[in-house]
């Protein structure tokens, strides 16, 4: 396959990196998604019992067990398919699955295991307790919740005992796995086609050349494997909150979760794609080589933008101040490399500005202006802030590759959109994007 020792070494070392990032990602993923998963599962039988304990405790009070008490607890019977015990004050189980659709054996206070009887008790000194107890009692694993039924002056005279088989949680976290691993196998073979065109693509000028270019070589290799661990961060990174946000229950309004969902599988898909661009850079640049443009809003692009950045942004207290003066504002473009142009602008502005400051973006008709209030750029090195591999000198950027400004700047020549820079050391720096 590879005709020099070189271009092998090269292609080692981007599969390596590629395979020990994947390993990584899928370790977290798994990790944090099992964990979510009984999570979630455990806050929706919460919800679900205390929601049943309410619409109970009125039947269940003194002088309340007339009209409707036989006629709700056949209705939860029914809903919940027998999963659901209903325990009074006296310790009777009025319901256990006598008359709904999952119907089976009546069970009486005395049958329960001694640690099943232990719960209800803990129940009905005002817990909410969790326990797996109930499972050699329902033949299955089970999960159960069991909750207080309180009257209207706080005092509780009964128990919700809510039954969820442990079966459905492992099988819900197995297909996330699958699709993981779906995912991570398609990935690796895609890399590994890459892998091989890189290493030849970017080898074959070294292989006509001597000692010096050998030096060459080796300095290429190594900054592709630094470009490559950094064009990366900011997608993971947003993966990473999002999930953690998710994890830690931070959002809880059911749209905001949905929305957080999205995220994460955007973000995934721009990651995998991510690979792909960076196959592109080298193309970029030949005329003949095309890009897919379609009619697209540049304000979507701009907000679906601000999205992914916003996360890193709050890490550090920055807040990005958006100001669109105009929706609808369309132009013929690729959306993705669009966004990825965007985004790169993004986290340069959050990245050189100080904790807890403000990144304005401004958009209207023709431009859009994205400025920070950072350490600047200075005079000297604003000619080559667009080149290939130019670093700043600046110790914020002193793990950067200068990929990122030669792609967006790429980019921007391919869309025939004129993007410059303004900066003052000490005040900032603005880039603007015309169309």
């Amino acid at each position: 396959m590879f005709k020099n020792h070189m271009t092998k070494k090269l292609f080692a070392y981007f599969a390596v990196t590629l395979l020990i990032f994947s390993v990584l990602i899928g370790v977290v993923f798994i990790l944090l998604f099992n964990d979510y998963t009984v999570k979630v599962n455990r806050n929706n039988m919460l919800k679900t019992a205390n929601s049943i304990a309410e619409s109970v405790s009125p039947f269940l009070e003194e002088g309340h067990g007339g009209i409707g008490y036989g006629s709700i607890l056949r209705s939860i019977e029914y809903v919940a398919g027998g999963n659901v015990w209903i325990i009074d004050k006296d310790l009777n189980i009025i319901t256990n699955g006598h008359h709904g659709k999952g119907a089976g054996k009546a069970y009486t206070y005395q049958e329960l295991p001694a640690n099943a009887e232990n719960v209800v008790k803990q129940v009905f000194h005002d817990n909410a307790v969790y326990s797996e107890e109930f499972s050699g009692l329902l033949s299955q694993s089970t999960l159960t919740i069991g909750v207080p039924i309180k009257n209207g002056i706080g005092n509780v005279i009964g128990v919700v005992l809510l039954h969820s088989p442990i079966e459905g949680i492992s099988n819900t976290v197995a297909q996330g796995i699958t699709l993981l691993g779906i995912s991570l196998a398609s990935a690796l073979l895609v890399s590994f086609f890459l892998s091989v065109w890189l290493s030849k693509h970017f080898t074959s000028p070294i292989i006509l050349k001597e000692a010096e270019d050998a030096i060459r070589l080796d300095k290429i290799r190594r900054d592709f494997v630094a470009n490559v661990t950094h064009e990366l961060k900011t997608p993971i990174t947003v993966i990473r909150g999002s999930t953690e946000a998710l994890k830690d229950g931070v959002v809880t309004d059911a749209v905001k979760i949905k929305e957080y969902y999205d995220q994460i599988i955007k973000e995934s898909k721009y990651l995998q794609g991510m690979v792909g661009d960076l196959l592109d850079l080298s193309k970029l640049q030949n005329p003949d080589f095309p890009i897919e443009k379609d009619a697209i809003d540049i304000t979507d692009v701009l907000e679906d933008a601000i999205r992914s950045v916003r996360g890193i942004a709050d890490l550090k207290g920055i807040k990005i101040n958006a100001e669109i003066t105009k929706k609808g504002i369309h132009l013929i473009g690729d959306y993705g490399r669009l966004r990825q142009l965007l985004i790169i602008l993004l986290d340069n502005a959050v990245k050189f500005s100080p904790a807890d400051r403000v990144v304005d973006v401004h958009c209207d008709e023709n431009v859009i202006k994205i400025r920070d209030y950072g350490v600047g750029i200075p005079e000297a090195e604003l000619p080559y802030i667009f080149d290939r591999f130019h670093k700043s000198r600046s110790e914020k950027n002193k793990e950067g590759t200068g990929l990122g400004l030669s792609i967006a700047k790429q980019i921007a020549d391919r869309h025939n959109i004129s993007l410059s820079v303004t900066s003052k050391v000490g005040q900032g720096t603005e880039f603007s994007i015309n169309f």
